[in-house]
Formats: C-alpha cells, structure tokens, sequence
C-alpha cells in the first residue's frame, strides 16, 4: 500500500513534526527509554522516527514537543516499519488523551496550519 493511500483513510490530517520525542513502554516490559524525531503528529497520534523498534500493540508513554512545551501522553505501537540499519519508523496512537491534552494538541495543529 502506498503512502498515499494509507494516508487518505486517515481521520485527520497529519503535519510535520518538530523536535525530540521521547518513548517509555508501560505495558510491564523492562526497556530502557528510546528517543528519536518527530516526524508527524495529528489529533489521533504521532509517527515517530526511532533507532530502537516498539513491538506492535505496547503501551507506551510519549513526550514530545507541542509549541514550546513537551506534552506527556499514553499511546498504543500500532504501525512498525524499518527504515535502514539503524532506524525505524513507529506510529503511535493516542489512547486516554485528557480533554486539556486534546485541545492542547488541536491548538497547535490549528496554529501550524
């Protein structure tokens, strides 16, 4: 499937990301924290681009930078690709997103537009 197709059965538009994001998994496992770019971010999720891989399904805990601040949110791995040797492509979604996190989330989207 190519990126154009995947990306027209999205809910929401994607827009490039911007700055260091950072990934810890919840979901019980022991695994140090993995950083990396972000690479797009819409209302539902963020793809980040990473040098370790997240197995599908984990739950995860994501900061990443909204505006000048960083945002702390809970996420799902629901897209894994590898990019080259050392990199990897994961697209987290958002889970459980408070109201202020969502608003603050459209905010910058709208702003950025």
């Amino acid at each position: 499937m190519s990126d154009l197709e995947f990306s027209e059965r999205r809910a929401a538009p994607r827009l490039p990301g911007s700055g260091e994001a950072r990934v810890v998994r919840v979901d019980g496992a022991e695994a140090a924290p993995a950083t990396g770019r972000t690479v797009n971010i819409s209302p539902g999720g963020v793809r980040l681009e990473l040098a370790d891989a997240l197995p599908l399904r984990s739950e995860v805990r994501v900061s990443l930078p909204i505006g000048a601040e960083m945002l702390t949110v809970s996420g799902s791995v629901v897209y894994l690709e590898v990019v080259d040797a050392r990199r990897c492509s994961a697209g987290i979604q958002f889970t459980g997103l408070e109201r202020a996190d969502r608003e603050r989330i459209d905010r910058y989207l709208k702003r950025r537009r």
